[in-house]
């Protein structure tokens, strides 16, 4: 299922990047922000892991770090700000559609986008 496009932005930790976030992009350096109050989510660890999703939240608490120690605070404000603006993340957009399933695939489309290629290997410096 095609998500449209999305940017990546990541910082440098060791031997490796982390995930910053997703979000859409207006192909003029632009983005829209905040698009739906409604599901602007509190609990994201607690659906990550009702919903089964195990080996994503793992990966997330690896590489989806925030600076200040406040992972999920991080994960939230990336959800809230621009997951909700992303069009094909929009509840209609489901046939069967489970509480809170767009902003999981929120997550993982932004770790499997992150996965594809190791910048990190490609820049580090040689030593």
């Amino acid at each position: 299922m095609d998500k449209g496009f999305y940017e990546i932005t990541i910082i440098l930790v060791v031997d490796s990047w982390t995930i910053h976030g997703a979000w859409p992009d207006n192909c003029d350096g632009t983005w829209e922000q905040y698009c739906d109050p409604s599901r602007e989510y509190t609990d994201v660890r607690a659906s990550i892991q009702a919903a089964g999703e195990t080996a994503l939240l793992r990966y997330m608490d690896k590489y989806w770090k925030d600076y200040q120690g406040n992972d999920e605070s991080l994960w939230k404000h990336e959800w809230d700000k621009h997951g909700t603006c992303i069009n094909t993340l929009n509840t209609e957009c489901y046939s069967r559609y489970s509480s809170k399933e767009e902003m999981i695939d929120f997550f993982h489309i932004t770790v499997d986008l992150f996965k594809t290629f190791d910048s990190y290997k490609v820049i580090k410096p040689k030593s």
